[in-house]
C-alpha cells in the first residue's frame, strides 16, 4: 500500500481507489493563489511528459487547468471563449503525483470529458509540478 504525501491513497495495481487524504498544501507553504506562475502550456496535439531526475524524487502536481484560459501559444485568436476552464488537478494528481514520471496526452478522454468550453473550440492543458523527495 502506498500513501502519497498530499492528495490520494495510491492503490496497488488491481485495487480500487478508496478515498482522499487531507490536502496538505498549506503545510508545505504552497498556496493555490500563486500556482499559475511558472505553469507550462500543452496544446491539444501535445503530451505532458513529466519526470524527476533525482533517484528518490516523485512528482507533485501543484496546478492543472484544462480549457482556453488566455491567448498564447495554444490559442492565437479570441473568438469570445477565452476564460473557460476547469480545474483538473484531481485528474492530473491521479495520473502523475507520486510517480517518478508520467505522460498524459492533452486529448486524453479524462480531460476532454471535463468539457470546459464549447465543443468547436480546442482546449489546452496548463500544469505546474515540482519534484519532491519521496518513494514511488
Amino acid at each position: 500500500m502506498h500513501f502519497f504525501l498530499r492528495f490520494f491513497y495510491l492503490p496497488r495495481e488491481g485495487q480500487e481507489k478508496v478515498g482522499k487524504l487531507p490536502n496538505l498544501l498549506s503545510t508545505f507553504g504552497l498556496s493555490p493563489e500563486n500556482h499559475r506562475e511558472g505553469a507550462e502550456e500543452y496544446c491539444i496535439t501535445e503530451s505532458l511528459k513529466a519526470s524527476c531526475k533525482g533517484e528518490s524524487q516523485v512528482i507533485l502536481m501543484e496546478h492543472a487547468r484544462y480549457g482556453r484560459m488566455e491567448l498564447g501559444r495554444c490559442v492565437a485568436r479570441n473568438f469570445g471563449n477565452i476564460g473557460c476552464a476547469k480545474d483538473v488537478l484531481n485528474i492530473m494528481d491521479y495520473m502523475c503525483s507520486g510517480r517518478k514520471s508520467c505522460e498524459v496526452s492533452v486529448s486524453d478522454p479524462a480531460l476532454v470529458r471535463t468539457q470546459p468550453c464549447p465543443l468547436d473550440f480546442s482546449s489546452y492543458l496548463e500544469v505546474q509540478y515540482q519534484c519532491i523527495e519521496g518513494r514511488y
